[in-house]
């Protein structure tokens, strides 16, 4: 998640930090690895995994639904959960 996090933030297409908690289950997954070159090598060195093997969308993918499932159970279940980004 974090190599998807950094290639987001390293494209020329900035968008604004999300200002709603939320943002993560209305994000579009799709929408983000399409911007992601063809070539696997290429892909995962955009994200910062040199050297990964096979494509790196899928590990990607994987590890967002695992993410997003997290904050939507909360979500559903009314808890509260902090981000520490150091």
């Amino acid at each position: 998640m974090w190599g998807l996090l950094r290639y987001c933030r390293g494209t020329a297409r900035r968008a604004p930090p999300p200002r709603r908690p939320l943002a993560l289950l209305e994000a579009d997954i799709d929408q983000v690895l399409a911007g992601l070159p063809d070539d696997p090598a290429a892909a995962a060195s955009a994200v910062g995994f040199q050297g990964f093997r096979g494509d790196v969308r899928v590990c990607l993918v994987e590890h967002f639904l695992a993410l997003w499932a997290f904050f939507r159970d909360a979500q559903l279940q009314g808890q509260c959960v902090i981000v520490w980004i150091d």
